[in-house]
């Protein structure tokens, strides 16, 4: 899914939260200088200062599950709820 803030709104950086347990995600540079935050099944990715984010999950066979992404562009903050239910294969 890619997410877009309005024209003149850029993204300065994102985490990935878990409220439940106070965990939160690792932030790493790709070699195109793309960021990227990443924990358990959730992923962000973005470019800094950008209109743009790009969020990833893994399959879920398991357990509905939940996390927050926490946006932040200059003064403003934001927070998406990214809440996935499991999806069991028949047998």
């Amino acid at each position: 899914m890619i997410v877009s803030s309005e024209k003149g709104e850029y993204f300065t950086h994102a985490e990935i939260r878990n409220y439940k347990n106070g965990e939160e995600g690792e932030i790493n540079i790709l070699e195109d200088g793309t960021q990227c935050c990443t924990y358990k099944w959730l992923r962000v990715e973005y470019q800094r200062n950008s209109n743009d984010i790009k969020i990833i999950v893994e399959p879920n066979n398991t357990q509905s599950r939940k996390l927050h992404i926490e946006l932040y562009s200059g003064d403003k903050y934001h927070t998406i709820e990214v809440f996935q239910e499991a999806h069991h294969l028949l047998q």
